[in-house]
């Protein structure tokens, strides 16, 4: 997961207003991991060149529409400013890192998936899974991705165009979360949704979900994600560029999601943020649904 960095962060508890002007959320500055250049945008909130390029249709089939097309400063404003949940969450100690997730100690009150994603967390206090995939989520690997993908990427299994994020989208595509017929149903219905958390998380081994570590999760993330980037350096085609996760490791970021209660929220974001666009590549944000708005919903 592209949240990887802030998984290793010092969390700060307090509420903050931010310059956007929305309701007020808790918000995290601490993260150093995500002090990092965001390129690939205007800084002035202003449409960027990649914008501009991508919003071009042409006659050779390009994406008609660029990841981001409205809210670009709500975007880049998330994209570094996680949300927090209102009753914190445990501080794991290096020697609960490398322990069982199952077995971290939580307050009665807090929710286990801050362990891995506040905004998860908060997302659950309010009953809106939309507020972890507008905010952090999506807002992170669309800045993100623009400079990380600088041309259409293709390795034989994932399709993409030039300024995705490729992490969690080839993650999403091995899970199998891109073959669930009706995907808007389970953004609609909660029950729905629920179910199919329950059958991805009854189809991973117990003593899998009973044994994963923080340690081992952000390892593989860091596996995933600098995989990626490395093959999106590569020329385009399966040629040169190769799969950078496999079934294995994406079984172990559902377990650590299942054992953490984080599954709805990656099912969700899945189908929310990604799609299978008509040409077989998969898409984002504003490639699948124009009306794609970044932010507190």
């Amino acid at each position: 997961m592209f949240l990887f960095a802030l998984a290793s962060c010092m969390i700060m508890w307090g509420v903050n207003s931010n310059p956007l002007g929305n309701e007020d959320v808790s918000v995290d500055h601490t993260c150093s991991l995500l002090q990092h250049k965001l390129v690939g945008y205007a800084a002035n909130g202003e449409t960027s060149e990649l914008d501009k390029k991508a919003s071009t249709a042409s006659e050779h089939g390009e994406v008609s529409l660029p990841v981001i097309c409205r809210n670009r400063s709500e975007a880049e404003w998330y994209a570094v400013s996680p949300v927090l949940p209102t009753h914190g969450c445990t501080e794991l100690s290096a020697a609960e890192r490398a322990a069982p997730l199952v077995n971290a100690h939580m307050e009665s009150d807090q929710d286990r998936s801050c362990l891995l994603f506040t905004s998860c967390a908060l997302a659950h206090e309010r009953n809106n899974l939309a507020i972890w995939s507008r905010t952090v989520a999506s807002s992170y690997a669309a800045v993100t991705g623009e400079s990380q993908t600088p041309w259409d990427y293709d390795d034989g299994l994932l399709k993409m165009p030039a300024g995705s994020w490729l992490g969690d989208a080839e993650y999403c595509l091995v899970s199998g979360f891109f073959d669930i017929p009706n995907p808007r149903e389970l953004l609609q219905n909660e029950k729905v949704l629920k179910q199919h958390v329950e059958q991805t998380c009854r189809s991973i081994p117990d003593d899998l979900k009973q044994a994963v570590s923080m340690d081992s999760l952000v390892a593989s993330w860091a596996r995933m994600n600098n995989g990626a980037t490395a093959q999106a350096a590569l020329p385009s085609g399966p040629n040169s560029q190769k799969p950078f996760i496999n079934a294995s490791e994406a079984q172990l970021h559902n377990a650590a999601y299942c054992a953490t209660g984080a599954m709805d929220c990656m099912l969700y974001w899945c189908l929310d943020y990604y799609c299978k666009l008509p040409d077989g590549r998969v898409g984002s944000g504003c490639q699948c649904n124009p009306d794609f708005y970044f932010g507190m919903p």
